[in-house]
């Protein structure tokens, strides 16, 4: 195979002056096809090609740390369907709590969601963490039986301690997302894990969302009241009253 002879190629572009709509005269080579480029264009689409690919990336990177179950791993608002007027009204209020993430990530503002089985309450969280994510924001889907688990891997794991596994819930990611908060062993040890990684946001203003069958009054009898005291600060409590989808497909 001969080598390419780069002479000849630069040889067959010719200098030209040309004019640019948005950046004015400039001297450019003429393409062997004739075309001719402007340099500033050139560079300014190769940078938002550049620019593309990293938000491509960045958002797939964070949608695999968001960890959403398969089922709802590409829950969006727009495919929730409002079951009656007040689910309506909660839906919008969780659409507005997505924009005041996205456009103020670091602060305590806790959103709830409590009520009834089978109301989307996990659907309509996945949809705020996936929102999020599209846009450069990370966020984090768990239940808490599957947080204090993945915590709890430090007392059998050499390359782990519990404090690190307690950071990781409380100092990364811009939104927590606890589903199922109210359902755990109660356990002094598994009450002591749960504070340490609410307690570790609050001090840190990184937003939290959970979700709970039980209502804010009755949730402390399951997390400590110590839990539910910082949740109430600054807080959205929205209320799904309404029946159970699952239950009417049953039907």
């Amino acid at each position: 195979m001969s080598a390419f002879d780069f002479s000849k190629a630069v040889g067959s572009w010719k200098p030209v002056e040309s004019e640019c709509s948005e950046h004015g005269r400039f001297t450019a080579f003429s393409l062997p096809d004739g075309s001719i480029i402007c340099p500033k264009c050139h560079d300014a689409k190769r940078d938002e090609e550049a620019k593309r690919r990293f938000f491509e990336e960045r958002r797939a990177h964070l949608r695999n740390l968001a960890a959403l179950p398969n089922r709802f791993a590409n829950a969006s608002f727009g495919e929730w369907a409002p079951a009656s007027e007040r689910a309506a009204q909660v839906k919008l209020c969780v659409m507005s709590y997505y924009r005041d993430i996205r456009d103020t990530p670091r602060q305590w503002h806790p959103l709830w969601l409590t009520g009834l089985l089978g109301t989307g309450k996990t659907h309509l969280l996945c949809a705020l963490a996936n929102n999020l994510c599209a846009v450069g924001i990370s966020a984090r889907y768990t239940t808490l039986a599957s947080m204090l688990s993945e915590i709890k891997d430090a007392y059998s794991a050499a390359d782990k301690t519990e404090a690190g596994q307690i950071a990781k819930f409380a100092n990364s990611f811009d939104l927590l997302v606890i589903d199922e908060i109210d359902v755990m062993r109660a356990t002094d040890n598994d009450k002591a894990l749960l504070f340490a990684v609410i307690n570790g946001r609050y001090n840190d203003l990184r937003a939290v969302a959970i979700a709970s069958n039980q209502s804010p009054d009755s949730l402390g009898d399951f997390v400590t009241d110590r839990v539910v005291d910082r949740l109430r600060e600054n807080s959205v409590v929205l209320v799904c009253d309404w029946a159970s989808a699952r239950s009417e497909r049953a039907a």
